[in-house]
């Protein structure tokens, strides 16, 4: 007897790309199932049409047995009679648990997923339709890509929730994900079972993946022992061959090259020829009055700044107090945006993140919108939207999270800098300290005391704003874990009597 299990091609650091292909590949690796891997671009191959597709040939060369949905190929597993047995030391009652998260987990995280992966444009055309493109045979490629996403956008379709909806819901459930992790290797202790096979499919993708539209990606990230109970599972099971990974290293550059250049043509292109001309034009014109409007206008422009950055408390005499743990506060700080005391940010976008020695860094690209007059626009260049570069680190193991914060546009006569550092009560573990710096620096003689001083004023001004917000998110936080911790029991706890049920008739 012999088995095979043919699964999408490897990249992206994954030993699949697809979800469901990784949560097959989990839990042979987990029970060292003695399966032949076989990755493949041709999925016509499988009876479904679609990987991942297990099937185990007899003495005879007969296929017996063919599986292609995961709660099968554990069934399966659970009954193998070889060296390991999957799931083996689970009790009934944790058995039905693993039930019911996979129904749980695929009426939340499969649609978002799909959503992901083939109904958002910018997602699709950026990864999807060009990874598949390129590892499958013309005119292949483009048969079971619209036949696939016509699949999966149907499926999202009758979820019947909205786009923003199932995004909200699967981030609800990766938080109560984390939180029943905790501190723990995985999910039911020292040993990895078919639950963690099934969520580490779904996170697995959701971590690795390029893709611009990365709201459920940042959210992840912001769970670090989430990420790393992922990067565990890739360093322990699934580890990818180092020819592979080498090659991976360079296509990686590559993507990430495409994503930082398409962004940057979206955000910059059109407004640095603009901001070009009209600073030209006013530089031309040498009067004093148009050189004093000038001025004012930088005051304007560093103001503006502040409001945007003037979120968090600013404290000259001592570092403020936030009292929540550093974890709580530290969440908040991932998702400041948008709240009721801060209007302005409009839209942020992920240039890079990565997992450095357990140090999440990443960065971001803030985009924030003013009002301002007309004559101010036409002599700065400022037409309202301010552009900023935000460098974060955060280490959850010495509990240290700090956020660099830069001006982009308007770079020519103002530099502004801001830097965050949040780090646990040393006597307090409820509370945090976070210590806020903040400096400008102004290219306009004759105006430079009075630009800075307008800023840093504006900037102190806003700590009462900036407390506001962030307890306001804190709160958010709070609400939502309460709400999903209470609907998920309720639903964990239904099913799981539905399967002890079953059991007890059977």
């Amino acid at each position: 007897m012999s088995m095979e299990l043919y699964v999408w091609q490897a990249d992206f650091d994954l030993l699949s790309i697809d979800f469901k292909c990784l949560q097959f590949l989990a839990a042979c690796k987990f029970c060292a199932l003695p399966v032949t891997i076989i990755h493949s671009a041709k999925p016509s191959s499988s009876p479904t049409g679609e990987f991942p597709y297990f099937k185990v040939i007899d003495n005879r060369g007969q296929i017996s047995e063919q599986i292609t949905e995961f709660p099968k190929f554990v069934e399966f597993l659970r009954k193998c009679a070889f060296q390991l047995v999957l799931d083996s030391d689970l009790t009934e009652l944790q058995k039905a648990e693993v039930e019911a998260y996979q129904c749980l987990l695929k009426k939340t995280l499969y649609p978002a997923m799909a959503h992901i992966m083939w109904k958002d444009d910018a997602n699709y055309s950026t990864v999807t339709h060009k990874w598949f493109s390129s590892v499958m045979s013309f005119p292949r490629n483009f048969v079971y890509l619209e036949r696939k996403r016509n699949k999966e956008i149907n499926y999202v379709k009758a979820v019947n929730l909205t786009d923003i909806n199932i995004i909200k819901h699967a981030m609800r459930t990766i938080t109560n994900l984390s939180n029943k992790l905790g501190d723990k290797k995985y999910f039911f202790g020292d040993k990895p079972t078919s639950i963690d096979a099934l969520i580490f499919g779904y996170l697995g993708p959701l971590l690795k993946l390029p893709v611009p539209s990365d709201r459920l990606q940042i959210h992840l990230l912001a769970c670090s022992n989430l990420v790393r109970f992922v990067e565990s599972i890739l360093s322990i099971y699934l580890v990818i061959p180092e020819e592979q990974r080498k090659m991976a290293q360079l296509d990686k550059k590559e993507w990430l090259a495409r994503k930082v250049e398409a962004q940057k043509d979206a955000h910059n292109k059109k407004k640095i020829i603009k901001d070009k001309k009209e600073v030209k034009a006013a530089a031309e014109n040498s009067s004093m009055r148009e050189v004093v409007i000038f001025g004012i206008g930088a005051i304007i422009l560093s103001v503006a700044f502040a409001v945007h950055t003037g979120i968090l408390v600013f404290d000259d005499d001592m570092a403020p107090q936030k009292n929540h743990p550093w974890h709580t506060v530290t969440t908040a700080a991932w998702r400041k945006y948008p709240n009721p005391s801060n209007g302005n940010v409009i839209g942020m976008d992920v240039l890079s993140q990565k997992i450095d020695n357990n140090v999440l860094k990443s960065e971001r690209i803030l985009q924030s919108h003013f009002s301002v007059p007309g004559w101010a626009a036409k002599l700065t260049g400022f037409s309202g939207t301010q552009y900023s570069h935000e460098y974060t680190e955060i280490d959850p193991n010495s509990k240290y999270m700090s956020l660099l914060t830069r001006n982009l546009n308007g770079s020519s006569f103002m530099h502004i800098n801001e830097k965050l550092t949040y780090v646990p009560h040393p006597s307090d573990p409820e509370k945090t300290i976070l210590k806020q710096e903040a400096s400008v620096d102004v290219s306009l003689p004759a105006f430079t005391d009075t630009c800075e001083k307008a800023f840093l004023h504006t900037y102190s001004t806003n700590a009462v704003k900036g407390r506001k917000g962030m307890e306001w998110v804190i709160d958010i936080i709070k609400k939502e874990y309460t709400e999903l911790t209470n609907l998920f029991e309720t639903e964990v706890a239904e099913i799981s009597d539905k399967v002890m049920n079953a059991f007890r008739h059977n």
